[in-house]
């Protein structure tokens, strides 16, 4: 699979392997010498309400500083995927030392936006065992995304709160289903608003109207820093983007 943007080293090969049967299965991983697969990382799609991500280390790569940066390229790897998952869906993570020892989590499930958080402080744990070998190992920076205000029905603004490099150039996606949505820039201080479209011009279900709005900040690679992409939800019942 192509490396990420967010991969510190993107050397390291990564694959990925899907398995259809219930529960659905994507793993991450990599291959050995006799092109056999192990896998680093699983996102197990549970037929309920909830899906299951799980982080699995392998532990004979631990050890040496290299096998630190595979540890911390498969995390930053596991982000990106994580990205792809419905961020109106509930999530529970697990950091265990192989698929097997991998118990059901028991914590409360986690939004969207609180799993790439967990995600992120994993890499930085895996950043930091690296850092006194590599100095210049870049620093990952989240954002925190809030609901700005209530507008017209339409009208969806957020305040994006972190480091103010984090805003210029970068955007801010709003998407509500079935297909409608748009972009907006980031100013200086962090807000970011625009008017939500359908570019079918479709008539929608008043459900639909005051369905969710799916928010997704695109991220920032800088020389040093990195503000990775991340999401939130703009619930019309509820008002703040939910973290």
């Amino acid at each position: 699979m192509t490396p990420s943007a967010l991969v510190s080293d993107r050397s390291i090969a990564f694959y990925s392997a899907v398995r259809t049967a219930e529960p659905r299965t994507l793993a991450l991983g990599y291959m050995d010498a006799n092109q056999a697969f192990h896998p680093t990382a699983l996102i197990i799609d549970s037929p309920g309400p909830a899906a299951s991500t799980q982080i699995v280390v392998p532990g004979d790569k631990c050890a040496a500083v290299a096998g630190r940066q595979y540890d911390l390229s498969a995390v930053e790897q596991l982000y990106t995927l994580a990205l792809t998952l419905d961020p109106l869906r509930q999530f529970s993570l697990a950091v265990c030392g192989n698929s097997a020892s991998c118990p059901p989590s028991d914590k409360q499930p986690l939004a969207h936006a609180a799993l790439l958080r967990a995600l992120a402080a994993q890499r930085q744990l895996r950043a930091e065992a690296i850092g006194p070998y590599q100095p210049s190992m870049p620093r990952w920076a989240p954002v925190e995304i809030t609901q700005a205000k209530r507008g017209g029905h339409d009208e969806v603004s957020v305040k994006l709160a972190g480091n103010r490099a984090a805003f210029e150039g970068a955007t801010v996606a709003f998407s509500r289903r079935p297909h409608a949505g748009c972009i907006a820039s980031i100013d200086a201080q962090g807000f970011a608003a625009c008017v939500i479209e359908d570019p079918h011009g479709d008539e929608h279900s008043e459900d639909e109207e005051n369905g969710p709005v799916i928010v997704t900040y695109s991220g920032k690679v800088l020389p040093g820093s990195t503000y990775p992409p991340n999401t939130g939800v703009i619930d019309k019942g509820s008002g703040p983007a939910g973290p």
